[in-house]
Formats: C-alpha cells, sequence, structure tokens
C-alpha cells in the first residue's frame, strides 16, 4: 500500500518466484497481479505464475485458499464481533504455519483463519490467543466467537 502497484508487482514478483510457502490476499493478487476470478481459479493462476510449493490466498471473510503438490484446499472464514483488524494477516500466517508444521493442509488453513479471527476480536496488532482457544475454533464449523 506504500507504493504504485505496478511498481510494488515489479518489485514484489521476482521475491515471490523464490519462496516455498506463499502469502496473498485476494485484493492483492487482483490489483498487483490481475489474476481473479474465484477463489478455486485464481489460486491456480497464482500457483502457477509464482512456482511456491504452497500458495495461499486469504479471501477476507470467505475464508482461505491453499494450493499445494496438485492438492487445492478452501475452507470458509469464521463469524466473528470484529474489534480491530490490524494483525489478523500476520496472526493467520502464524497460525497457518503451526498447521503446516503440525498437520496438513486443511488444518493448516482452519489454524491461520482461527488465529485470524481471534485477533480481530481483541484491540492492538497483538494475538493473545490461546492454543486451546485456536483449537477450538479450528475444529469447529465457522461459526465463530463472540467476545
Amino acid at each position: 500500500k506504500l507504493w504504485p502497484p505496478r511498481r510494488a508487482a515489479e518489485v514484489l514478483e521476482p521475491l515471490m518466484k523464490q519462496t516455498d510457502v506463499l502469502f496473498m490476499t485476494s485484493e492483492d493478487a487482483e490489483r498487483l497481479f490481475e489474476i481473479s476470478g474465484n477463489a478455486e481459479k485464481a489460486i491456480e493462476a497464482a500457483s502457477q505464475r509464482f512456482g511456491a510449493k504452497w500458495t495461499v490466498l486469504t479471501l477476507g471473510g470467505d475464508g482461505a485458499i491453499a494450493g499445494a503438490e496438485g492438492n487445492t484446499q478452501k475452507v470458509p472464514g469464521n463469524s466473528v464481533h470484529e474489534i480491530d483488524r490490524i494483525g489478523a494477516g500476520d496472526a493467520f500466517v502464524g497460525g497457518f504455519l503451526y498447521g503446516y508444521f503440525k498437520d496438513d493442509l486443511d488444518m493448516a488453513l482452519r489454524y491461520g483463519l482461527a488465529m485470524s479471527a481471534l485477533k480481530m476480536t481483541t484491540p492492538g496488532d497483538l494475538s493473545f490467543a490461546t492454543l486451546s482457544q485456536v483449537r477450538a475454533l479450528a475444529a469447529g464449523d465457522g461459526q465463530g466467537v463472540k467476545r
């Protein structure tokens, strides 16, 4: 958001092609790289374009989708009473990586979405969610939490 979209894309694309796990919002995929369409088409286009082992697109309130080694998984978002969005993206990445190392693609997305949702229920840019809270929300049905 600090650069014009064209300049950001020019600088970021070569770096993105060197990653093993690539995270991107669906808005940035469209604004910077003209990757659009439904989530399944967007993840396929991003995966092919950047070549990361895992490509992850966050879809706002609609959840997230990931493509990994020919496997695509989409998980719906969690409904929360939003207090502060700051830090939600970082919380998603932290939760996803936890799931990436502990479990499978589905649970990586669920942990990421749970961490992000829980972060949005508190002010400031840090998440104070406990592992048990994250696990409970990740195992749930997407109904979310209210604080």
